[in-house]
């Protein structure tokens, strides 16, 4: 197991340092990538209602009794 951990990160090493763009690439690929499923319910959200949702407790213009969408912030 040792010597198979040493033989990896060798050619990690080797990688990173013959293929710099390609290596790198791939983990702003991935950020990238996971940043925008991430993204998706919130776009989801804000075309379908056209409000941003609310955080109830910092937000006066929130109102717990509204009973058509309470979770949503209402129009300015």
């Amino acid at each position: 197991m040792r010597d198979g951990w040493r033989i990896m990160q060798t050619i990690i090493h080797l990688f990173r340092i013959e293929r710099p763009v390609l290596f790198y690439g791939s983990f702003s690929l991935f950020l990238a990538t996971l940043a925008i499923v991430l993204s998706i319910p919130l776009a989801i959200t804000y075309f379908q209602t056209g409000l941003v949702p609310a955080l109830p407790d910092r937000d006066p213009r929130h109102r717990p009794d509204d009973p058509r969408r309470p979770e949503l912030l209402l129009p300015a």
